[in-house]
């Protein structure tokens, strides 16, 4: 078993990473624009590909039709 940390004098973990005073708490509020992009991209991907194959079919079928008549 893996003995306690050792602390300080005024009762602080010696192994945790010294912070200037006054500096605020990281939140990982940095990776929202990450986030919110990526959330865009996935229903415009699927549109996309909608549209693609909506427009692969329509020029088949003119294809097929066109046949049919001839």
């Amino acid at each position: 078993m893996a003995p306690p940390p050792a602390s300080s004098a005024d009762g602080t973990d010696s192994a945790s990473p010294k912070v200037p005073a006054g500096s605020l708490a990281r939140t990982g509020a940095d990776t929202t624009a990450w986030i919110l992009g990526g959330a865009g991209l996935l229903p415009a991907g699927g549109i996309g590909a909608v549209v693609v194959v909506r427009r692969h079919k329509d020029s088949g079928s003119e294809q097929a039709k066109s046949d049919e008549t001839n």
